[in-house]
């Protein structure tokens, strides 16, 4: 699962709008629309969108949406600090698996 996947997952399991998400996060709507279709935010937008929806942390966030392997990390390792460069990493991550199935479903 990508980490737009997980946004959008819980943002609808919670039954949020990207409108109301947006203004939970302090981000504008169509940010958080970009963000769910795989642009990978800031640091500083990744913890705000992810504060937004509850959570302490990007994997928690995809644990929550059913993300196995975020769901073994948690279990095998400290949940990350608001603000260090793991929020960062799993925004580019999700946004590398995206680029990958486009090019692959291109072919």
């Amino acid at each position: 699962m990508t980490f737009a996947e997980a946004v959008k997952t819980v943002r609808t399991r919670r039954a949020l709008t990207q409108a109301a998400l947006a203004k939970k996060a302090g981000l504008s709507r169509r940010q958080v629309a970009r963000y769910e279709r795989g642009l990978a935010p800031g640091p500083q937008a990744l913890q705000r969108l992810v504060g937004g929806l509850g959570f302490a942390s990007g994997l928690e966030l995809l644990a929550d949406a059913g993300d196995a392997e975020a769901v073994e990390k948690l279990k095998s390792t400290r949940t990350p600090s608001r603000g260090s460069r793991v929020w960062w990493l799993l925004a580019r991550r999700a946004q590398v698996r995206i680029a990958r199935q486009r090019d692959a479903s291109r072919r």
